[in-house]
C-alpha cells in the first residue's frame, strides 16, 4: 500500500468536505518518550538518513540539514563522481524536507531514510518562515 502525497490529501479533503463531512487536520507531529532509565529525559526518534547527490550540491545539502538539527555521519565518493551523505536527522527535522531536497538539488537527488534509535531530545529546530498556499 503506497502513502499519499499532499496533493492527495488536498484532493481527498476537499471531495469530503463537499459531500457535508468536517473534519480538522493538523500537521504531522512526532511522538516523543520519556528515557525509562532517567525520569524527566525526553527521547525522540532519529533516523538514518542516507542521501545521493552530485557534488555541486553536497554544502547546501549539508547545511539544510544541519538546519534542522541533523550529524553528518559520512561522505563517500561514488564512481561516478556523485557523493554519498549519511546522516542522522531527529524524525521532526525531516517533515517538509523532501520538497526542499529536490529544489536543492534540481531534482537530482536520491532520498532514503530509516527509523535508527530513540535519543535525547535535539533540541528546537527554526520553523519555516515562508507562507504556504492552500
Amino acid at each position: 500500500m503506497h502513502g499519499r502525497g499532499d496533493l492527495h490529501l488536498g484532493v481527498l479533503l476537499e471531495k469530503m468536505r463537499r459531500e457535508g463531512y468536517e473534519m480538522a487536520v493538523t500537521p504531522p507531529r512526532v511522538i516523543m518518550k520519556e528515557d525509562p532509565a532517567r525520569p524527566g529525559v525526553m527521547l525522540e526518534p532519529f533516523e538514518l538518513v542516507t542521501i545521493d547527490t552530485d557534488l555541486a550540491y553536497v554544502a547546501g545539502v549539508i547545511d539544510r540539514l544541519n538546519d534542522r538539527k541533523g550529524t553528518l555521519l559520512d561522505i563517500e565518493e561514488q564512481k561516478d563522481g556523485r557523493q554519498l551523505l549519511t546522516l542522522k536527522v531527529p524524525t521532526r527535522g525531516l517533515l517538509g524536507y523532501r520538497n526542499s531536497l529536490t529544489t536543492d538539488t534540481r531534482g537530482t537527488a536520491q532520498f532514503n531514510s530509516v527509523f535508527l534509535e530513540y535519543d535525547e531530545h535535539a533540541g528546537d529546530i527554526k520553523k519555516n518562515n515562508k507562507g504556504a498556499l492552500i
